[in-house]
């Protein structure tokens, strides 16, 4: 059990800067697309003159803010779940059932990791219309970025539900909050 402790906070110290970075990109992507969408309304309805890059640009930042602000919210346990289901069983069977489920999710998110860099490498070829000097690879990036981050946090959640199976009375603070755990009406 050691050896998974220590991996655990392996990924804490690995993680901990990459959601940093997530928040920080999450933040500046929406503060991005607000004031291009301002300004484009500005320009088109005051001006008469609009910004045809705007709808592209907000575009691939919105891109941009899903896939970096998917592991903060899967981080805090703010994706769509259903769970009433786990919450009817003792701590050691919702422990195996969130451990099946990251083990999915690390699969899946793996998956679109390596095609993310598939169609990152591809997409250097091409360019964004709107600025024919920017490779629309920048946009792609975001795939492998975030489904990366997102598998380091779902293997993590992995690690702390065996350790929860192993010992659910000293593991305490690995398990899964339910709705109600955290505060949540249900």
């Amino acid at each position: 059990m050691n050896v998974l402790l220590k991996l655990v906070l392996l990924l804490d110290k690995i993680l901990n800067p990459l959601i940093k970075l997530c928040r920080g990109a999450t933040i500046f992507c929406v503060l991005s697309i607000a004031i291009i969408v301002s300004l484009s309304v500005f320009f088109r309805y005051i001006l008469n003159n609009s910004l045809t890059w705007s709808e592209e640009i907000s575009k691939y930042l919105m891109v941009w803010m899903v896939f970096v602000g998917a592991p903060i919210a899967m981080l805090e346990s703010r994706h769509i779940a259903i769970e009433i289901l786990p919450n009817l069983f003792k701590p050691r069977l919702r422990a195996f059932i969130f451990l099946c489920v990251n083990v999915l999710i690390v699969i899946t998110m793996g998956f679109w990791a390596v095609k993310g860099v598939e169609y990152t490498i591809g997409g250097w070829s091409q360019v964004i219309s709107s600025f024919d000097w920017v490779p629309l690879g920048v946009v792609f990036a975001s795939i492998p970025f975030g489904s990366s981050v997102m598998v380091l946090i779902s293997f993590q959640i992995v690690l702390h539900q065996v350790l929860v199976i192993y010992d659910h009375e000293q593991f305490h603070e690995f398990r899964i909050k339910t709705a109600k755990d955290r505060g949540v009406e249900e």
